[in-house]
Order: structure tokens, then sequence, then C-alpha cells
């Protein structure tokens, strides 16, 4: 008899230990079932922590919770949950208890795992109570061509974008957008418009999405990747700040062997701008695209076996700054070792924070 799940153990560091014996199956896929059984059980006022614990221990479904989402809980771990589960599938049961707090989950990595919704990222910081109950309201309630006309609706919004009548513009796209709640319609109008939304206290504050992009610049993030290719780093990057990233075709191939597939990226609680000016260093670099970024190469296409580039000078010019590549035949030898010499310190250095 194989039995494929041994015991799930849920750790107050935010992790899940999971044993696996007999033949290996898709946790992705027990999971998916776990979420459609029916259970039974009561959380009152419990940190969001214990919350979790409390359903890893009842249902055997791993969730976990990233410390920088955390943070933007009104009172951080401290936060506490209520719901009350009577015969209901547990993905009910999980979205009654998310919902309030402006969370949702994903299946990933054999575990659930909870992240704050875009609008509530945006925020930039802990939202306060009355911009979750903003939240909640926009998500329950359903979007009628109607409410544009009450000043209630009208008042409701912060326009920070320089249109002469945005709020015109912002209904025109919602009633185009079709039926849904408010916060699905305004996700899908905000999207045509290139503007993004997240609650203000009461209020909901419309912005340019290339503007948003830059505020989520200034987000903290915390991330540990350990020679990984450049092309995962990139996509870790890119779900810990929200911003959409993409990389254009054959950029990724011009960089050295080391950035391309051993790129190191140790970020402790540093603005999400510190990462992107760090992968600017090999020789890729950005630009905003529709409230995304696009990452190209300034580097041109060399061949593996070719001469790797070691060093970029960037000098002032007339029409902006000139870069002058140096590859690693043009290095002395006495230069090449003190470069190896340097690399291997700040790899040892690098290697030191990562957490074992």
């Amino acid at each position: 008899m194989n039995r494929t799940l041994i015991g799930i153990g849920f750790l107050l560091n935010c992790s899940v230990a999971v044993i696996l014996a007999g033949e290996p199956m898709d946790m992705n896929a027990l999971i998916q079932e776990a979420l459609d059984q029916p259970v039974d059980f009561e959380v009152i006022d419990k940190p969001i922590l214990e919350a979790f614990l409390i359903i890893a221990e009842k249902t055997g479904v791993p969730l976990w919770i990233d410390p920088d989402t955390i943070r933007l809980l009104p009172h951080g771990e401290n936060t506490t949950m209520s719901a009350r589960m009577t015969n209901i599938p547990l993905r009910a049961g999980i979205d009654r208890l998310l919902d309030p707090i402006g969370m949702e989950y994903r299946i990933v990595g054999g575990r659930v795992e909870v992240t704050a919704c875009p609008a509530m990222r945006r925020i930039g910081r802990a939202a306060t109570w009355s911009e979750l109950q903003t939240l909640e309201w926009a998500g329950k309630t359903e979007w009628e061509a109607s409410m544009a006309t009450t000043d209630e609706f009208r008042h409701r919004f912060q326009f920070m974008v320089d249109m002469p009548d945005p709020y015109e513009m912002l209904v025109t796209a919602m009633n185009r957008a079709g039926a849904g709640t408010v916060h699905d319609v305004l996700m899908i109008a905000c999207k045509q418009l290139q503007w993004a939304w997240y609650p203000t206290n009461e209020r909901i504050a419309i912005i340019s999405a290339n503007e948003q992009v830059l505020r989520d610049l200034q987000q903290p993030v915390t991330i540990h990747a350990n020679h990984q290719p450049m092309t995962d780093v990139i996509a870790k990057l890119s779900r810990k700040c929200g911003i959409s990233m993409s990389i254009e075709p054959g950029a990724i191939a011009t960089l050295p062997p080391d950035a391309r597939n051993r790129f190191m990226l140790v970020l402790e609680d540093a603005p999400v701008d510190r990462g992107l000016q760090a992968i600017r260093a090999t020789g890729l670099d950005y630009r905003f695209t529709d409230g995304g970024i696009e990452w190209f190469s300034t580097l041109p296409s060399r061949d593996d076996n070719g001469d790797p580039v070691v060093a970029i000078i960037v000098l002032p010019g007339d029409d902006g700054e000139v870069q002058i590549l140096i590859r690693e035949s043009e290095l002395p030898p006495d230069l090449r070792e003190t470069r190896k010499a340097v690399v291997d310190e700040f790899i040892r250095r690098a290697r030191e924070q990562v957490p074992q």
C-alpha cells in the first residue's frame, strides 16, 4: 500500500515541511482536490499565522505567506482573522478568511501561497482598516452603469492623472468592460486606459500605470537568489514587487555566461530599484512599457566561446551616455588576477548573507 502523504508540519517562519513516500504525485493536483472537499472548522480572532496553522492542521493543506506580504496588513503578523466553516468547500472557507484583509491565493510549488491582491499591494505600505473595507466593498459590489450618475460613487475617486475629464473616461471604460464587480471592472477599465488604482482611506486613487511602477520600485523586498539563471531572478523579482517584467528576445544570450546562468541577487528589506540596478550592471537595461518593464541588452551579440565583456566604462556624451566595452582579452594579466580576486571576494561575502 502506497502512502503518498505522511505528514505536514506548519512552521512559524511561514514555511511548510511536506514528507512524501511511495510513488511521486503532483502535489498541486492533490491540493486542488483538497480545496474542493467540505470542511468544518472555526477561526475566531486568531493572528494570521496561528489561523493558517489551524487550517493546515485541520485540512492537511500547507499555507505560506511571504514576510513582505505580511507587513502590508494593518498590524503585520498580529493582524487577526475570523471565520466559521460548516460543511463548505475549503477554497470558499479560505476566501472568507482572505477577502476582508485584501489577500488572495494561488497554488504553486506544492503549497497554497497567500499574496496581497494587486490593488492592496499598490498602496505601498501597511493598509488601514478603512482601506481594506474599501477593497471589500469593491469586491462585493456589482457594477451597474446607473451608479456612475450618483454623487456617492463619483466622490469615491481621487484622480491623479493629467486628463481633462478623467471620471468620464473611467466610466466609459467601465461600461465597455462588461458585467462584474466594481473591483474586476475597474481592473479591466484601468488596464485599457493604462491607469492603475488602489484604495486610499475611503476613496479610490487613480494613477497612471507608469507612475505606479515608479512607486512600486521604491517598495522594500527581501530576495535571496544564489547563482540562478538570470531569467529566474527577473521572474522572482517580478513576483515579489508585482511589476510585470518581460525580456526582449535574444537579450539574455548577449550576457557573459556567469551573469546569464549563475547570477546572484541578495536584497534584505531593500527597494526593488536596487535589484534593478544590480541587473543593469550585467549589461541589461530596462524601459517602461504599459505599466510594466521590458529588459533589453546594451551588449553586442556574442558567442559563448568568444571573448566575454568584463567591464563597461560609461562616459558622458553630447547625446547622453557613451558606453565602452572592455573584453577579457584586453585586460593585462595582473588586472585579470585582480578582477578574479575581487569577484571571488564578492561571491564569498554574498554567500555569507544567504541563509543555509
